[in-house]
């Protein structure tokens, strides 16, 4: 795009001043004479051959435009009591474009086409047709030009020319006189100052480059006379280092006594120089202006400044990196210590992920163990010391995929010695990284003894689980014989239990009226068969209970609870149970053993609730730890907590008969059904205070 009024960066404007003057004029001596006003469509390049001439071949861009229609609406902005014109094109960003619109090129050379890219067949084009969103805040420089009422504008623009490329232009924009009122003829011409730019731009970034170099490089850089020794020129980080301030350094030729702690280093500096013409990684100790030391490694380049020899001197602290050498010389020998004391094989050799490769170090452990000497150990592989069917089942050093950065590998395998014996081994080999490269450290453990204690270990295991199966065979048919003896028994006594009863009642019927006594004690004999009938009834459940297999399934504990409840009824008299029930959820268990579970524990509950005035009973369930916890509480008579370790024998009671009833097997029986379930029971109490029972079952199908 061509550069009509696009122009940017330094910018001069002046108040209007006659820059052409007519021969009389010039002369002093002639009589000046009223100058004809040029009409309207009249132009520079057209007053006359000869200036039409300079005009068309001038070789630098020039042109003239028309802002008279420019000026005329500034005016009537002015007139409308517009005083802000910077604020009030920013806040009408279209009026911009508009003027633009306004501005005629009244005519332009060759040189200005051709810049342009305007052919000719376009005879007046409009700065409208050639403007982009860069120009616009040019051209607003120019209209507050017109609007302060000046006809001078000088600056520098930089434009994208016809052939595409930007360059840069010096502008010089002038009224012509006579035409300041309407600013109806403006002549511009365009410098390309192009070349000069970039030069300038490139000298610029160059010095820019090396000064930021300079001022920013971590190490400190000095420049010095060679003449005279005094400091031209140093970094920030020279002065952070020494401990100077820049005014001390600059020009001080004395300074480098203070600073080289020894003057001989820096005639040998200097005499090197002289001899290969740099320097480069020259030792010498510094000394701060505090009195510490440093180290300094120094690189040195002979230059020329305005004609006066100079050396370019960069200097690296290099004290903290001698320290960290010396500290890995003795960490390199406490390695090695302890490399060759470790009472194992160790080796050591890169990683590779296709095939094994040579070891680069081993101690003499493994020398000794497998028959090798050093020499002889770096140019096998762990190939060259394995069985054959472990090389080819790891494949590589780097095995399945399992050796990588930061893991250790453990792994067993059988070695070979040099005269062919082969041994097993524990191997625990880890990667770590040297250099940019990954290698793996083994250290390598002689585990034919553990095999050998581990092999007569399995024997006695086996043995042990032998003499294991064979008592638990021998405990499992002796409960067997136990249960069916219970069974027999309790079964065998039932016919003269029954024999008791029946002839007792047939002798009562018989005798007719008795004594008190004689029927009490006919009272006792039947009372006395049917309690031994109960327990005989109790013993068979809790033998059945032990026998059976537990049938699992998933067991609604809402429905079951409930159901229990709704079959307990209060006698007459005594008040409701407050039944506060918990959602219990579903357990994993066999139906029937645990509805038995529930009439025991909540009969037990509503039994021991009867004598309160407000009977409560608690039922309520907490998942934890992979079990449900069920939890039974009352407000009944409790127990005395010491015997709390009764309560789940058979035919034990912590109540008298006559207070409560009950067979005293009711709890053995919800023991057993919960153990079988892989579970267990708690129980707590205060005398007096209600009792708290918790059924324990895991979430998980267990059964034993």
């Amino acid at each position: 795009m061509f550069l009509f009024l696009c122009w940017a960066g330094s910018t001069r404007s002046e108040s209007s001043r006659p820059v052409m003057r007519s021969r009389s004029a010039m002369s002093g001596s002639r009589e000046r004479k009223p100058r004809r006003k040029l009409r309207r469509d009249e132009s520079l390049g057209g007053k006359d051959a000869h200036l039409q001439s300079l005009f068309g071949e001038a070789p630098i861009p020039i042109w003239e435009e028309d802002y008279s229609q420019v000026k005329r609406y500034l005016d009537k902005l002015k007139s409308e009591g517009i005083e802000d014109f910077s604020a009030y094109f920013e806040s009408h960003p279209d009026q911009l474009p508009r003027l633009a619109r306004m501005v005629r090129v009244v005519n332009l050379n060759r040189a200005a086409r051709r810049s342009a890219g305007i052919p000719d067949s376009l005879e007046r084009p409009g700065l409208d047709a050639v403007f982009s969103e860069e120009t616009y805040p040019v051209f607003l420089e120019q209209i507050m030009v017109i609007l302060k009422g000046e006809t001078r504008y000088s600056g520098e623009s930089v434009n994208t020319a016809g052939d595409g490329r930007r360059r840069h232009y010096m502008l010089q924009w002038m009224v012509v006189p006579g035409y300041e009122k309407d600013y109806s003829r403006v002549t511009v011409s365009a410098i390309d100052i192009t070349d000069a730019k970039e030069i300038e731009a490139a000298l610029r970034l160059s010095e820019f480059k090396f000064a930021s170099a300079f001022r920013s490089s971590p190490d400190a850089l000095i420049i010095s006379s060679l003449t005279d020794g005094r400091y031209i020129d140093v970094n920030d980080s020279f002065l952070g280092i020494t401990g100077y301030e820049r005014d001390e350094v600059i020009g001080n030729a004395n300074l480098v006594k203070k600073i080289w702690e020894d003057s001989g280093e820096y005639q040998n500096l200097v005499s090197h120089l002289r001899k290969e013409g740099r320097v480069k990684d020259f030792r010498a100790r510094f000394r701060t202006r505090s009195g510490n030391r440093v180290l300094m490694s120094l690189s040195c380049e002979p230059l020329m400044l305005e004609k006066e020899p100079c050396l370019l001197s960069i200097a690296r602290d290099v004290t903290q990196l001698e320290q960290t050498r010396r500290a890995l010389m003795d960490s390199e020998k406490k390695y090695r210590r302890l490399f060759e004391s470790i009472n194992e094989a160790i080796f050591v050799h890169p990683l590779e992920k296709k095939g094994f490769a040579r070891f680069t170090e081993v101690n003499d452990v493994a020398c000794n163990r497998y028959g090798f000497n050093r020499e002889e150990f770096l140019q096998l592989t762990a190939a060259d010391i394995s069985a054959p069917r472990d090389v080819k089942a790891r494949g590589s050093e780097a095995g399945r995929g399992e050796l990588k950065t930061g893991r250790q590998v453990v792994f067993e395998a059988e070695h070979m010695t040099r005269s062919g014996k082969r041994f097993p081994v524990e191997i625990s080999s880890g990667v770590f990284r040297f250099h940019e490269k990954e290698y793996v450290l083994s250290l390598v453990r002689d585990i034919t003894e553990r095999k050998q204690k581990n092999a007569e270990m399995e024997e006695w295991n086996r043995e042990l689980e032998a003499r294991v199966l064979r008592r638990t065979a021998q405990l499992e048919a002796a409960n067997r014989d136990l249960e069916s003896f219970a069974y027999s028994i309790s079964h065998d006594l039932r016919a003269p239990l029954r024999h008791i009863d029946g002839f007792a009642r047939l002798l009562q019927s018989c005798l007719g009226a008795l004594a008190p006594k004689e029927a009490h004690y006919f009272e006792r004999i039947i009372q006395a068969s049917a309690r031994m009938q109960g327990m005989i009834d109790d013993l068979l459940e809790f033998s059945r209970i032990g026998r059976g297999k537990i049938q699992r399934v998933s067991v609604d504990l809402d429905a079951m609870v409930t159901e229990v409840a709704s079959a307990l009824k209060p006698e007459a008299g005594r008040p409701e149970v407050d039944w506060r029930v918990d959602s219990l959820g579903t357990v994993n268990g066999d139906p029937g053993l645990l509805h038995t579970v529930f009439e025991n524990l909540l009969g037990n509950a509503f039994k021991f609730t009867c004598r309160e005035d407000a009977p409560r009973i608690e039922v309520s369930r907490t998942d934890k730890e992979g079990n449900a916890y069920i939890c039974i509480k009352d407000n009944g008579v409790g127990f005395d907590p010491a015997y709390a370790h009764k309560l789940f024998e058979v035919f034990q009671r912590l109540h008298d008969e006559d207070e409560f009833g009950g067979g005293g097997i009711g709890l053995a029986n919800v023991k057993r059904i919960v153990e079988r379930h892989g579970g267990e029971m708690m129980a707590s109490a205060e005398k007096g205070k209600g009792a708290e029972f918790t059924l324990i079952l895991p979430l998980k199908e267990e059964e034993s």
